[in-house]
């Protein structure tokens, strides 16, 4: 099952659940939407029940940023086998057993977590989707891409406040306040 957002012409960003009971269509509705509606620079969600169908699909999208949540079993498998592939941003192992799928994912650096709670699964990824997003809008401010650096910052703070509960006081919104001042002033100075 996927499931298209609107990307406004960036590069794509897929976020994929593999899971032999979430990947299922019929099951885990509430939790697939609130996954879902993270945020709408995520190009597509996509869901497997078995990891032979994420390597299918792995291969069709070469320049992208996949950030991959797997259940332990299908961990053991996707982590060591496709772990150093350039479009895997980010890995989330979602499973009952933490200590043990901690003890075997621990060396890979892109896993940045194990998890047996949904709600802690999505603040981490919303976390790593802000740090994504506002090192997008760095780049693109720096290729002076305004219009994209504008719409990369303004998700990273949108995630921050709105999901992660930051004031506007935190160190990482006032980054990105101050980033956002600077893209209006190029853009004012352009036009």
């Amino acid at each position: 099952m996927s499931v298209n957002s609107s990307a406004f012409g960036r590069p794509r960003i897929i976020a994929t659940w593999v899971d032999d009971q979430i990947g299922k269509s019929e099951t885990h509705h509430s939790m697939k939407k609130q996954f879902v509606t993270l945020s709408k620079l995520i190009t597509e969600w996509k869901f497997f029940d078995t990891h032979h169908a994420f390597y299918d699909d792995l291969d069709t999208y070469p320049k992208t940023k996949i950030l991959l949540i797997t259940s332990g079993a299908f961990g053991r498998h996707i982590v060591p086998e496709k772990h150093e592939l350039t479009q895997i941003y980010r890995i989330y192992i979602f499973c009952h057993d933490v200590e043990s799928n901690e003890k075997w994912s621990d060396e890979y650096n892109k896993v940045s977590g194990v998890f047996n709670i949904e709600d802690l699964v999505y603040k981490q990824l919303a976390d790593d989707l802000a740090t994504l997003f506002r090192d997008e809008g760095e780049a693109y401010r720096r290729s002076s891409e305004y219009g994209l650096a504008r719409l990369n910052y303004k998700e990273a703070k949108h995630i921050l406040i709105k999901v992660l509960k930051l004031s506007d006081k935190d160190d990482r919104v006032q980054f990105i306040n101050d980033e956002l001042e600077t893209v209006d002033l190029h853009k004012c100075t352009i036009n």
